[in-house]
């Protein structure tokens, strides 16, 4: 969606706006409209990390979780 707004403001720096006051601001639209769209994916970006090293901790607690409980059992039985 940003993609397009970017790409329709494009089209008013050109002689389609005469008045260059009106183009410099609506420069700074662009770069404000480019700025959150990069924002945005980076947070998305940074959340998909999060998640991934998240579920991979947890992985490996469970999975020791479980090693710690099977050499339990193995002890356990060894005893008897």
């Amino acid at each position: 969606m940003t993609l397009i707004v970017c790409s329709y403001t494009l089209f008013l720096f050109t002689d389609y706006v005469n008045d260059a006051e009106t183009r410099f601001k609506i420069g700074w639209a662009f770069i404000g409209i480019a700025v959150f769209n990069i924002l945005v994916n980076w947070a998305a970006l940074f959340y998909k990390l999060y998640m991934g090293v998240r579920n991979a901790i947890k992985g490996f607690i469970k999975q020791s979780r479980i090693n710690q409980y099977i050499q339990r059992e193995r002890l356990n039985q060894i005893k008897l």
